[in-house]
């Protein structure tokens, strides 16, 4: 037998309204997160670190640990370390010489730089793919490449940084999880 308002809506209960906006602040996070690393927007990836600090300092770390808080801040590092490599690593596969490979690095950060100071938002991921695919491109060039090798170079490190966003978009969508599963180990 239904005995008082909540009983008909379970949702107005205090712990499910709790638990409720936890689960909305977290997608909210993983969803802006997301939008930021595509966009080539700081901080990126490390929103998700930041938010986890954030919270350790408000509970005196009694809910999130030392340990976590180190996870995610590698994990992150090492992500945003492969974003940057992984268009250079995959230019050098797709025919490219180091020279071209170390120019589409620097040109994908110089772009993304540039672009995003004066294009805000779109200008930033522009900036990375067509900085990395014309600094390839005129390396690749330069030191002695034909056309074509030089575009399938510039291929490579748009390969690369694409599949660099995909892994990003990934390893976010897990963090997230991995929130959520730290959320539920919470008392209420």
């Amino acid at each position: 037998m239904l005995d008082s308002f909540t009983d008909y809506f379970f949702i107005f209960e205090p712990t499910n309204i709790y638990w409720g906006l936890i689960i909305f602040g977290v997608l909210l996070l993983i969803i802006l997160t997301l939008i930021l690393v595509l966009f080539g927007i700081p901080p990126g990836i490390f929103l998700i670190f930041i938010t986890l600090l954030i919270i350790g300092f408000c509970t005196s770390f009694n809910r999130i640990s030392y340990l976590d808080l180190f996870v995610i801040f590698i994990i992150s590092l090492i992500v945003e370390i492969l974003e940057f490599f992984l268009g250079g690593i995959l230019s050098k596969k797709f025919g490219g010489n180091t020279k071209s490979s170390i120019a589409s690095i620097i040109g994908g950060i110089a772009g993304g730089i540039i672009l995003g100071f004066f294009i805000p938002i779109i200008g930033g991921i522009i900036g990375v793919f067509g900085g990395a695919f014309a600094a390839s491109y005129f390396t690749a060039k330069k030191t002695g490449m034909n056309h074509e090798e030089a575009m399938q170079a510039s291929w490579g490190s748009i390969i690369g940084n694409l599949l660099s966003k995909w892994i990003k978009a990934i390893i976010i969508i897990f963090m997230g999880f991995y929130i959520l599963y730290l959320y539920w180990g919470w008392t209420l």
